[in-house]
């Protein structure tokens, strides 16, 4: 038997895909995984995926893209087509009549489903108590990399914070005192952070601070330096998604998606909401300035940015004493990928 698993998108939304994989796995089916070349870097060594089939950026849309899945899926005794499967049914976009809806009305649309659940439930699957999250696989010279830093900074609490995602929710504007306030106290952590090009404008310099930009650093690397990491940081974004992968103590700073959309599942979950009333709003604000006038806005002057982005400090600092005590008592088990 054949399947084929279509999804488009970005780095999150493959990783979080591979969770239907083991399912159709264990039914028994040859897997085709048809994606962009995002999706087959993050997905690669993965046992399960028989042959990725790649399509483009230049993706058509409406009619044409309905032409496009039905001839790609020819052949195949199962289709399950993920794309779309959170940001058009659980997250809502400009344009999208679900984003000019109250937020009450959102949230009783949404009414709690789990983003992994629903991802198996397109698939044709019930989780019914196994596993939900997703699958990341390294080759033995990436996972000697990572060995290679752990051994370079060994006894070293590593923490791995994703400065940025795709949308202007998706920051923390009190990084740099958290991190500075954190490192002050600890003389035996490390930060090491990850972004892409605009996320260099959030860094700051310090002994024990390492910054990685994406250009320095492929997704894979990132990927698998959280995986290995002692805690990981930031906001909804691939890294934390891929980090669900691992056992290693996350703290997510949700803002768009609750507890039940996004981190019911993971081990050792330690993540925080934003301390406002309309987070979760299920809202993804993906076009510039569209969300001036659906967010409830900070009292900064000069820049003001959508008030789900100041989770207290206080809040984040407790979190991660709360994992570098637990690590230090050593009541972590690391996972071996």
């Amino acid at each position: 038997m054949k399947a084929i698993v279509i999804r488009h998108g970005a780095f999150g939304d493959a990783i979080m895909a591979s969770c239907v994989l083991p399912y159709l796995d264990n039914d028994g089916y040859e897997i085709t995984f048809y994606t962009n070349e995002k999706g087959a870097m993050v997905l690669k060594n993965n046992p399960r995926i028989s042959e990725f089939v790649m399509h483009n950026s230049d993706i058509p849309i409406g009619e044409e893209l309905d032409a496009e899945w039905e001839k790609q899926s020819e052949g195949y005794d199962k289709v399950v087509n993920l794309t779309g499967s959170m940001e058009n049914e659980l997250l809502f976009a400009y344009h999208q009549p679900l984003y000019s809806k109250t937020l009450r009305e959102r949230r009783e649309y949404v009414n709690g489903r789990n983003y992994f659940d629903y991802h198996l439930e397109k698939a044709g699957y019930t989780p019914n108590g196994n596993s939900v999250l997703p699958e990341i696989y390294f080759s033995k010279a990436e996972r000697n990399k990572a060995k290679s830093l752990r051994n370079k900074h060994k006894g070293m609490f590593i923490i791995t914070w994703a400065l940025t995602g795709s949308a202007i929710h998706k920051i923390y504007r009190y990084f740099e005192q958290t991190m500075t306030t954190f490192l002050s106290k600890h003389k035996d952590a490390m930060l090491v952070t990850v972004g892409d090009h605009t996320s260099k404008l959030l860094t700051f310099q310090h002994p024990r601070c390492i910054n990685t930009m994406l250009w320095e650093m492929p997704f894979r690397e990132a990927m698998l330096l959280a995986g290995s990491s002692d805690l990981v940081v930031g906001p909804e974004t691939g890294i934390l998604i891929a980090s669900s992968a691992f056992d290693v103590p996350k703290i997510c700073l949700r803002t768009h998606s609750g507890a039940d959309q996004l981190t019911k599942h993971w081990i050792n979950d330690y993540s925080i909401q934003a301390p406002v009333s309309c987070s979760p709003c299920h809202l993804l604000h993906k076009y510039k300035d569209v969300w001036r006038d659906k967010c409830q806005l900070d009292d900064d002057k000069d820049f003001p940015m959508p008030a789900c982005t100041n989770h207290k400090q206080e809040d984040v600092l407790n979190k991660m004493e709360e994992v570098y005590a637990l690590t230090k008592e050593g009541r972590y088990q690391k996972q071996k990928n």
